[in-house]
């Protein structure tokens, strides 16, 4: 049973914008000032306190990984009341922006060039016929927070290219609908 269950609602909604607060500020660590403050606003225990923390920061990291995960699966793998998962649901809705920022998101790589090739066996008298193109893709980033390029090479048999385009052109789907 998890600790978070037993502190009143507005408690909780306390620890979970505290921990919210320190996550969007890359700092996890919880001074002792910030665990007596916490301590005397919950009036819980002193042991109690840095569990509840680790507890909603855990909830919190679950939530900012799988963004909106289902309530059962939040309720499995920390065994929260449903209560508490409204609660939760709620912070997290009108506050995860505040893990939106400038200063926490991951620069992303820069595709810089791609290139194929196909290549074609026509006779080998071991697997007479039995030809099997193959497609060679190569892409080329730019990893703009180390300051160096990546080099991705994918193999493709016709079948494997067919599906891989067909997942392209759902994405494309999906990112016209988001415009």
């Amino acid at each position: 049973m998890s600790s978070l269950n037993d502190l009143a609602d507005d408690k909780l909604q306390h620890i979970l914008m505290f921990t919210l607060k320190k996550l969007a500020l890359n700092t996890v660590d919880i001074t002792e000032v910030e665990a007596l403050s916490l301590q005397q606003y919950l009036k819980a225990a002193a042991g109690n306190i840095k569990l509840i923390y680790s507890e909603s920061l855990d909830v919190l990291r679950f939530l900012a990984v799988l963004n909106m995960p289902s309530n059962s699966s939040i309720r499995e793998r920390f065994r929260l009341n449903s209560s508490k998962l409204g609660i939760i649901e709620q912070v997290w809705k009108d506050n995860r922006h505040l893990l939106c920022n400038d200063a926490t998101t991951r620069l992303t790589d820069l595709v810089t060039n791609s290139d194929w090739i196909t290549h074609i066996e026509v006779g080998n008298h071991w697997c007479s016929r039995h030809i099997t193109p193959i497609t060679l893709l190569q892409i080329a980033s730019e990893n703009s927070h180390e300051q160096k390029d990546d080099i991705l090479e994918v193999e493709f048999s016709h079948e494997s290219l067919y599906h891989f385009l067909i997942q392209l052109d759902a994405i494309q789907a999906q990112l016209d609908e988001a415009k």
